[in-house]
């Protein structure tokens, strides 16, 4: 599941200005970070002074929007976050009201918001489309939609969004927000290189094709190389099945424009992978053993030195029409793209200057034109996540294992000036094409915008040496956090995140609190007395509490150290009742016979017929469908009736405040369900972990009937009340959560996953 973004060349000038403060309160409780103009060559400022929605003109200096149409507070990106979720949420059946202030929109500014976010969608294809044909484009060649949104002056102004789809569709969505959808693209040829690092991209795509059924082309061997050193001829693979088409390809071939457009559809995304022409050198001088096939004497290292002196005096196949096209140590990225190696002797040392940058040029140019996305190896992490939004795939679509990762003796060979000097000019073309390509790499990284950063694990850092000036420079360090304490509640997807947090202190062998019986219910519905867990080793702490128990500040903090991050997860509490209801069975517990009515609609007419424990003292605080996720983290379930129905509204509002208060203070983070793989996005920042340490897979994922079942408003408004502590608790949370991400969005930003951060 990842994470994915509203993104755009236009936050630079808001970072710029010092618009650094925190984010205002106009959000709602289901809104999601607010985009940003796409600064494009047609619109090359930013006007600060309009709300691109509801028109309203705002004050830089003391940084509000005036209240006109709407009495929102705006944002940091000049649009009111209220204004804007009525057009993403609820294009639909749109309201002609803000539903953050309430205030009526003009008939005027609801006609045209309309009309213009309905036309969004029907012409985002061809905005993907125009982005793939050339890479360079203002939307930095990633293949996105495009919203737009009106301004007063009537004009449409451009915004982007990164990779983000709608969970409802079974192709690979992972959000439960209603986004604009990009379309997910299943059609791949990967033109694999050589040690490039194309066995992890090729297991990958592999993966991806084989969970969906796809058609690959396969040698006709079934022995991958057999497509290599030729080009794609009927006879070295097997056809496609009766009256279908090749989805993807991703074994060794030589790049060939003219047989690949003739066997893969139109449709098809081109993609590969290249690598710093001298460490390409090393992987393929270990590999291959070169130093014996060229019968080179010197010792260890000293050998690549060796022949790097004089090339051509040991590697005589290339551009000699032996092994066409294929060659070890000249050019071999571009060979395997479709370089002629014959032509390597008009691109070498001592070849005319002219020719050469005629022929190399010419070379680029077929590249840039006919491939979609170039991967670079020394950038792989960032590299998927364009892979990622290009694809519109989600997280976990990307994940990867290192495959063929070796170490050897060439690899630690420095290499001097000079001696690098003769390899450029040996391998000139490969040096021209990963020059170009790693510039165009990082401009399409700046064109995704500061979101794009979150998004990559924090364990690749780019290469200061190898990153171009054009780029965002080399990320902020941050220190890795291993200490925290998970507040876990019931039902709401508290075992997959307890999962990450088993493996993240396994792999690291940090100290976890264990019940004393190895039950893992032993410590609930109780607080943490020593009886019931295990201590720590002897002179040591404990690091992690991932297992459910009530929350309690002062017994949480006599136990765990003064570092250690607490966190929780919380879920929108009607869903959160529809899964309790579910797995505790609790139509046969309150015994509602189907009389031809959901049972659950039943017991939601008047709940505290059915629930009679909660808020009187029994099982305390254990209590199913009253505050369920407040009493785990610590409400009081006795003080239930206080806040239930009918009770003394502003005694409730005092108390529920109050609880408020506490959580905000201790926790460091409260995920959120329904917005799961931008939590991890946020934890990951703030534990500063890589993108390796909040995979997971979903655990006791159920379907059952009350999960689709659609609750009445007046049923919805018994629940409410009901659960008055539990609603005011996500309502609160959802709104800094979200303030949390645009935060994020300013400093450095995103999931992700095909997930909007």
């Amino acid at each position: 599941m990842e994470t994915a973004a509203w993104v755009s060349n236009g936050l630079d000038n808001v970072i710029n200005k010092g618009l650094n403060k925190k984010p205002s309160v106009c959000t709602s409780a289901t809104l999601a970070q607010e985009p940003v103009i796409q600064t494009t060559p047609s619109n090359t400022s930013i006007d600060a002074e309009i709300c691109r929605i509801c028109h309203s003109k705002e004050d830089l200096t003391n940084f509000k929007p005036l209240v006109s149409p709407c009495a929102c507070s705006g944002s940091v990106q000049f649009t009111h976050l209220g204004c804007l979720s009525q057009w993403l949420r609820n294009k639909d059946a749109p309201s002609d009201r803000c539903e953050v202030c309430k205030t009526k929109f003009d008939n005027d500014v609801v006609q045209r918001c309309q009309a213009l976010t309905e036309t969004s969608e029907s012409s985002s294809e061809t905005e993907i489309n125009q982005s793939q044909a050339d890479p360079d484009a203002s939307l930095g060649g990633v293949g996105v939609p495009i919203l737009l949104f009106c301004s007063n002056t009537g004009q449409s102004h451009p915004r982007r969004l990164m990779g983000a789809v709608n969970n409802s569709q079974s192709s690979g969505a992972t959000s439960s927000i209603r986004w604009p959808r990009c379309k997910e693209r299943r059609r791949v040829a990967f033109a694999k290189n050589h040690k490039v690092g194309g066995d992890t991209v090729k297991n990958i795509l592999s993966r991806y094709g084989y969970t969906r059924k796809l058609n690959f082309l396969l040698p006709r061997s079934l022995v991958a190389s057999m497509t290599y050193p030729y080009s794609l001829y009927p006879e070295f693979y097997l056809p496609a099945p009766p009256n279908q088409t090749f989805d993807m390809l991703v074994y060794h071939t030589v790049y060939n424009r003219t047989r690949f457009r003739q066997i893969l559809p139109r449709n098809t995304v081109y993609l590969t992978i290249i690598r710093e022409p001298l460490n390409h050198l090393k992987s393929i001088w270990n590999y291959y053993g070169l130093q014996n096939r060229f019968l080179i004497k010197s010792n260890g290292e000293h050998a690549i030195l060796t022949f790097l002196n004089n090339p051509e005096k040991y590697d005589k196949t290339c551009g000699h029409g032996h092994h066409v096209p294929y060659c070890l140590t000249q050019n071999s990225v571009s060979v395997d793209l479709g370089f002629p190696a014959t032509d390597n002797r008009r691109v070498t040392l001592g070849c005319d200057a002219d020719e050469r940058e005629v022929i190399t040029q010419k070379f680029l140019r077929t590249i840039h034109d006919d491939f979609h996305l170039v991967m670079i190896t020394e950038y792989f992490d960032e590299s998927l996540v364009l892979l990622k939004r290009l694809m519109c795939w989600t997280l976990q679509d990307i994940l990867y294992y290192k495959a063929n990762v070796r170490h050897y003796a060439a690899k630690r060979t420095h290499i001097p000036p000079d001696v690098r000097q003769i390899h450029k000019e040996w391998s000139y073309v490969d040096y021209s094409l990963y020059h170009h390509f790693n510039r165009t790499f990082w401009k399409r990284v700046q064109a995704a915008g500061n979101d794009f950063w979150g998004e990559p694990s924090t364990s690749s850092q780019p290469s200061t040496s190898s990153q171009p000036s054009t780029s965002q420079g080399p990320w902020p360090t941050c220190t890795e956090r291993r200490r925290l304490a998970f507040a876990k509640n019931h039902k709401v997807g508290g075992d997959t995140v307890r999962t990450i947090f088993d493996r993240f202190g396994y792999v690291r062998k940090l100290n976890f609190i264990l019940p004393r019986s190895l039950v893992v219910s032993k410590m609930y519905p109780y607080q943490l007395h020593p009886k019931s867990y295990l201590p720590p080793p002897r002179n040591q702490a404990f690091d992690l509490l991932v297992y459910h128990t009530v929350y309690e500040r002062a017994r949480y903090r006599e136990i765990l150290p003064k570092d250690t991050v607490y966190l929780t997860i919380i879920r929108e509490p009607l869903s959160h009742l529809k899964s309790t209801w579910n797995y505790y069975k609790l139509q046969k517990r309150f015994h509602i016979e189907d009389n031809g009515e959901d049972p659950i609609l039943t017991f939601l007419a008047n709940p505290g017929r059915y629930d009679k424990r909660c808020g009187h003292g029994r099982h305390v605080p254990y209590c199913l469908t009253q505050n369920a996720m407040s009493a785990d983290l610590g409400f009081p379930a006795a003080t239930n009736k206080q806040v239930g129905p009918g009770c003394d509204t502003d005694k409730r509002e005092v108390i529920t405040r109050k609880f408020l208060q506490i959580i905000k203070d201790d926790f460091d983070l409260v995920m959120m369900t329904e917005y799961f793989d931008e939590s991890l996005v946020l934890l990951k920042r703030l534990m500063c972990w890589s993108l390796r340490d909040i995979l997971y897979y979903k655990t006791n994922t159920r379907r059952y009937v009350s999960k689709e079942k659609q609750i009445p408003p007046k049923l919805q408004q018994n629940h409410r009340e009901w659960s008055y502590v539990d609603y005011a608790l996500y309502q609160h949370f959802n709104q800094t959560f979200w303030r949390r991400v645009d935060s994020a969005v300013i400093i450095t930003l995103v999931s992700p996953s095909v997930s909007p951060i």
